[in-house]
């Protein structure tokens, strides 16, 4: 299968990237027992992320015609997006050049990507060099409670958007009203690297999105990996997962 194209930003990490965590994705985490090698990188996607997409058709927010993913890593969000018919190009964004590099063309392998649709862009997401209006469809997975300044990385996203055009994050960390202690223990391993492991209320989330002038629909959703998580997803449910585990998908129209 032939490779994506790749391009590299004029800027590829700014002052607000956090150069700790660039040198961890380049350097550290091939040498990281949880990664350090690309079997266990194919592991990692058992968690259940898998699931997303088909949960996003389902419900009618399958991403259709130009697409930004931002914060990109591995690129298996991108992969899966590729696949889709109403899908036109996908731009997988990420600073870190051994993830866009090394892993990426793999997992984009793995999974089957249409790579003729996929441009990797090496570049960060607090600057995007692209023009306004561009996109159709700009999406996240797991890569907003990395920012160090997400209300900037937020105005990018809404600048490049289209009139009309969606949000969409997965695997954004809540912290759920009976557990405020994951405020203290979310993170903690890759915090030793150095790395950037925010993470919010439901509420501190809705005020980020409003203050860059988005009305954000936080909708109740656990991977269904198993019976127990596929009845959790029942509307009779789902209090559970607000009260006790903070699983959405957050979506802004």
């Amino acid at each position: 299968m032939a490779q994506s194209k790749i391009i590299r930003a004029r800027i590829v990490a700014t002052k607000k990237a956090n150069a700790a965590e660039l040198n961890y994705r380049n350097v550290l985490e091939s040498q990281d027992l949880r990664t350090n090698t690309i079997e266990k990188w194919f592991a990692k996607q058992s968690d259940g992320r898998l699931e997303y997409l088909p949960w996003l058709k389902k419900n009618g927010w399958v991403p259709y015609g130009r697409v930004l993913e931002l914060g990109a890593g591995s690129c298996w969000f991108s992969s899966q997006i590729s696949r889709e018919k109403g899908v036109k190009n996908v731009f997988s964004l990420e600073f870190s050049e051994y993830l866009l590099t090394q892993i990426a063309p793999r997992i984009m392998g793995h999974y089957g990507a249409d790579t003729k649709k996929i441009t990797r862009v090496l570049g960060d997401f607090n600057h995007l060099e692209f023009p306004g209006h561009y996109f159709d469809y700009v999406v996240f997975d797991a890569a907003m409670h990395h920012a160090t300044d997400l209300p900037n990385v937020l105005k990018e996203a809404v600048r490049v958007l289209k009139k009309g055009g969606r949000i969409i994050a997965i695997r954004e960390p809540v912290i759920p009203p009976l557990m405020p202690w994951k405020r203290f223990t979310f993170g903690r391993e890759d915090k030793q690297y150095g790395i950037t492991e925010n993470i919010y209320s439901l509420s501190q989330w809705g005020k980020f999105f409003a203050d860059a002038g988005l009305r954000l629909k936080a909708v109740p959703f656990i991977p269904p990996t198993s019976l127990l998580k596929h009845i959790l997803n029942l509307p009779l449910f789902t209090l559970f997962n607000r009260i006790f585990l903070g699983h959405y998908v957050f979506i802004c129209d």
